[in-house]
């Protein structure tokens, strides 16, 4: 959709109307404000008016203002008083244009003609982009990026004028902590609070030491409403980047997570400016149902839309990131999810920091940013990370293994290994992964935790990653091999020639590196510029640091940090914004049934929870997860029926009765997929087809697999509730490796291997916690809007889960479905606006034409039981119908129905795909029971089976499959008459 609004077009207008007055392009045409009369010749127009300058007896004075400045971002001021001893000339470097001209009463002219007259106050901002002029807080709708100043005086100086300078800031809030209004926060306007996801965190070294307290990986977002406004009362900048994440969605303030409504009543946005003054903000507008870039004057003025670009929308329920950008005081850059989605200039100068706003619903936010311009380049992501909360928490020997601590800890990010070369003793760390891409490493002199980096030698080898290195890493071929001296001046290599280093120069900091950009040449830096050491290194490497002829400790990981631009580091203690998903309840909440406490990043759902990554891997890869078992309560489907307190069920009676509410199958990963369908590219099913069978597959066809490696099946719930599974996958080259817990699951030879993608967490009708995530590859690159959604034009039919198809006009009253991913239900349903008594009405007449790949099946609500017609869906492995008897209690603990079974208490009939026409009342004078009733209260679309993973989108219904439904209609056969 194409939106614009009434301030886009006065925009426009006034920089068109400067434009009528100045240059326009490198040519320099210029026009007169009047239509009529004739261009004139731009033609040494500077040179004439300098000369009138120069005839009057003024200097020239150049102001001094480099936009590289070390001082930053600079405003000068003027205002009638310097203008009255020191005019302003202003000229572009091509000497064929025109100028603008401050004269002694503050008139501005150019070489054709008025543009305005200064009432107050001028300001000349210099920023990395160069120059911009506003004149009383309106910009003048000119370029003058790359334009000279000069004063022009009888004095040959400069005049004292007011100045100010913006040093560079950087400022992030994730809100872990326990009050909100802390500086810089301040509520202007609504209800703003804490929201407290699980127990929360520990505050004290005592109680991050104490392993029964509770805590929280990412305990605190922000929640407002009543049309609120959060300020960050941080300095106003002219030139800055400012973001936060926002929950897309109804936020969650009970047990049950709303899955289904839209956030229409309300605004979700981010702002910038003036609480008192012009302000501009971007995000959600609830009213129009788009993301929107508006604007005002003031706080009493109307906003106006300046653009709205952008059709899509994130995935219900979703987090996502809005940023803003101002350059130069009044050019702003919307960005969603780190992409521009509109840019636009403002006619004036906007001033204040950022502000949350929302609109009269909750909205939910986390994780503010807001940085000057220009961002500092980030080096690439460590490969050594803490969990914030949970790695200082005490073990506890009977239930923390060394998975937690891997995950926590990240203790396994170095391996290390003791060794003697030519009678010398080395203690090494190597790293355990191989590392990608763009890579540095750097000293580190001191930490809080590991103290001062020891004297004494260290030795450094680049092992390019082989055969040999799967099996020992510092077995492969060794492309770098460097010794430096590490003393109180600092670090002196030993074996470098002095055209690197020069003799006697140290370095505080010891920075290596291998740089992409650079061809792949390892390089040192030496006074503060990377000189190349050798010749390429190509492809993945490991990098061993050893400390050389020395008795004590290995090198610690904290002293020797190493940073890849090809890694994605997630312990999700940020908003998931780098993860989509179209069914489930995900989000940060507790672990365990029986304690509302050490809550991490959680997802159930009765089809297909899928958590699938942004990111996309090409080439050689290597990913790790770790996933344990989460309760899968009623309250993840949508029930708020159901009930449970730990702290009222007597000896947890109806925990244990409920197996801990564990559903022990299904923790699947897939990678190298489009992103939609989960089967697409690699598949590693871990305990698949109910627990019986771990698979690998490749679309959708199984290469390996193994019954020997499963979910515990011990009844007693104790033998998962504290388990975690550590997975590790490879590809490199043709060769596919799945590690379980360190140990070979499959190896895997591809004929035709896959060259890359998506990465997904899923399962099917169950729910996982997922923890640590580590990616790596040749390339990587973000796809942050592959899975956004359009929203659904008007239907009789609704999706059964929101975004789990799209909903289209087809003509003649029907409606086209299309499934957003592959897998799920998708399904769409259909309620009369009164029950259909079908013993008055047994006919039923339903349109349907099914798109190539789709399977699917009617499933009809009789008087609150579940019947299933089938169409081309199969029966086997279907636990529920789609219908509402199977929507409310123990829905996660249901078993496989056998096909018998289902045939004989819930199958009404077979029919072809195509239009539907049939007889239900003689259906149902099959069935036995016979039913009491027969009021036919909905109708539902879709497959329930999961029958070879057709849950998975495996043998059909894959992403963007299609069907076309229309109204259903019921008619008495004696008579043709429609129901009422």
């Amino acid at each position: 959709m194409k939106k614009k609004g009434k301030a886009s077009c006065l925009i426009s207008m006034a920089i068109v109307a400067a434009f009528l007055l100045i240059v326009i392009g490198s040519a320099g045409v210029f026009v007169w404000h009047s239509f009529w009369r004739p261009v004139q010749s731009l033609k040494d127009l500077q040179g004439k008016m300098e000369k009138r300058l120069t005839d009057a007896g003024l200097y020239l004075v150049q102001v001094a203002g480099d936009p590289q400045a070390a001082d930053g971002v600079r405003s000068l001021y003027f205002d009638h008083a310097t203008l009255s001893t020191h005019t302003l000339y202003l000229k572009p470097p091509n000497p064929q244009g025109s100028y603008i001209y401050i004269d002694e009463s503050g008139l501005i002219r150019t070489g054709l003609g008025e543009m305005t007259t200064l009432k107050e106050r001028g300001e000349l901002l210099f920023t990395e982009d160069g120059l911009t002029l506003f004149i009383d807080g309106k910009w003048i709708g000119v370029d003058l990026a790359d334009w000279q100043i000069f004063w022009a005086s009888a004095s040959p100086t400069e005049p004292v004028v007011d100045t100010t300078t913006c040093n560079p800031v950087s400022f992030a809030d994730g809100f872990m902590r326990t009050k909100l209004e802390e500086a810089p926060w301040k509520i202007e306007r609504g209800t703003w609070r804490l929201n407290q996801h699980g127990a929360g965190m520990a505050e004290t070294d005592e109680d991050a030491a104490n392993v029964h307290h509770p805590r929280a990986v990412n305990p605190f977002s922000v929640i407002g409403s009543n049309n609120g406004i959060l300020s960050c009362q941080l300095d106003p900048l002219p030139h800055l980047a400012a973001e936060a994440r926002f929950y897309f969605g109804i936020p969650k303030t009970t047990n049950v997570v709303d899955t289904m409504t839209l956030p229409l009543g309300t605004d979700i946005q981010l702002m910038l400016g003036d609480p008192k003054g012009a302000q501009a903000a971007f995000g959600w507008q609830g009213e129009s149902r788009t993301f929107v870039l508006i604007h005002r004057a003031s706080p009493d003025d109307p906003w106006e839309v300046i653009a709205s670009d952008f059709d899509r929308r994130p995935p219900l329920t979703n987090w996502m990131t809005l940023g803003l950008h101002l350059r130069n005081g009044h050019h702003l850059t919307a960005l969603l999810d780190g992409v521009p989605i509109i840019e636009a200039p403002l006619p004036y100068r906007l001033t204040g920091p950022l502000h949350i706003r929302g609109g009269e619903g909750l909205i939910e936010v986390d994780d503010v940013r807001y940085a000057s311009l220009p961002l500092v380049p980030e080096k690439g992501t460590p490969i050594h990370i803490k969990s914030r909360e949970f790695a200082p928490k005490e073990l506890h020997e009977d239930r923390d293994s060394e998975i937690f601590q891997q995950w926590t800890r990240a203790i396994d990010t170095f391996v290390q290994k003791t060794t003697s070369e030519e009678g010398e003793r080395l203690r090494t760390i190597v790293t355990r992964l191989p590392l990608f891409g763009t890579v540095l490493y750097e000293s580190v002199p001191h930490t809080a935790e590991a103290g001062t980096l020891p004297f004494g030698l260290y030795q450094f080898r680049v092992i390019a990653r082989s055969e040999a290195t799967l099996k020992d890493l510092m077995a492969g071929d060794v492309k770098l091999d460097l010794r430096f001296q590490y003393d109180k001046l600092g670090w002196h290599p030993v074996d470098l020639p002095a055209f690197v280093w020069p003799t006697d120069h140290a370095e505080f900091t010891l920075r290596l590196k291998r740089d992409e950009d650079e061809g792949n040449r390892l390089m040192v830096q030496v006074g503060g510029k990377y000189v190349p050491l050798g010749p390429a290194v190509a492809g993945p490497f490991h990098l061993a640091i050893s400390r050389v002829g020395e008795r004590g400790a290995y090198p610690r990981a904290d002293h020797h940090a190493i940073y890849s631009r090809n890694l994605v580091q997630e312990l999700f203690e940020e908003a998931p914004t780098e993860w989509n998903w179209i069914e489930g309840a995900f989000r940060m909440d507790q672990r365990w049934a029986c304690a509302n406490m050490w809550n991490l990043l959680v997802g159930a759902a009765t089809g297909l929870p899928a958590l699938t990554g942004k990111h996309v891997y090409q080439g050689d890869q290597e990913h790790e997860y770790f996933l344990s078992l989460r309760p899968a309560f009623p309250w993840d489907a949508g029930d708020t029926t159901f009930s449970y307190d730990p702290t009222t069920d007597e000896k947890w009676a109806i925990f244990i009765s409920h197996n801990g509410w564990y559903n022990r199958h299904n923790l699947n990963f897939s990678f190298c997929t489009n992103g939609l369908d989960p089967m697409s590219g690699y598949s590693v099913i871990f305990a698949g087809n109910e627990n019986q069978e771990t698979m690998l597959l490749r679309h959708g066809k199984v290469v390996a697999s193994t019954r020997e490696h499963f979910i515990p099946r011990d009844e007693s719930h104790g033998v998962v509730h504290w388990k975690w599974w550590h997975f590790h996958v490879r590809k490199i080259g043709p060769r596919v490796q799945v590690l379980l817990d360190n140990e070979i699951l499959f190896d895997y030879v591809d004929e035709a291997p896959l060259a890359g993608g998506h990465t997904s967490i899923w399962g099917v009708r169950n729910a996982f916690t997922i923890t640590r995530c580590r990616s790596a590859a040749d390339a990587v690159s973000r796809e942050p809007h592959f899975l956004y959604v359009a929203d659904d034009a008007p239907s009789a039919w609704q999706p059964l889960v929101t975004d789990d198809v799209v909903l289209e006009d087809a003509g003649a009253a029907s409606t086209r479905v299309t499934a957003t991913r592959g897998g799920g239900f998708q399904a769409v349903r259909w309620r009369p606006e009164a029950p259909i008594d079908l013993a008055v009405s047994p006919w039923l007449d339903l349109p349907l034409e099914l798109g190539a790949g789709v399977k699917v099946n009617l499933h009809l609500d009789i008087d609150g039981k579940g019947y299933l017609m089938r169409i081309n869906a199969p029966l086997e492995n279907t636990k529920a119908l789609l219908t509402p008897d199977f929507e409310r209690g123990e829905q996660f603990q249901l078993r496989p129905m056998s096909e018998a079974t289902l045939r004989r208490t819930r199958l009404l009939g077979e029919v072809e795909p195509g239009p539907i026409r049939v007889n239900l009342g003689a259906m149902l004078d099959a069935m036995r029971p016979l039913p009491a009733k027969r009021l036919l209260r909905s109708i539902t679309i879709g497959n329930s089976s999961n029958a070879d993973y057709l849950m998975a989108g495996n043998g059909g219904n894959r992403a963007r499959s299609w069907y076309t439904v229309g109204t259903p209609r019921f008619f008495a056969e004696q008579t043709g008459e429609d129901a009422p």
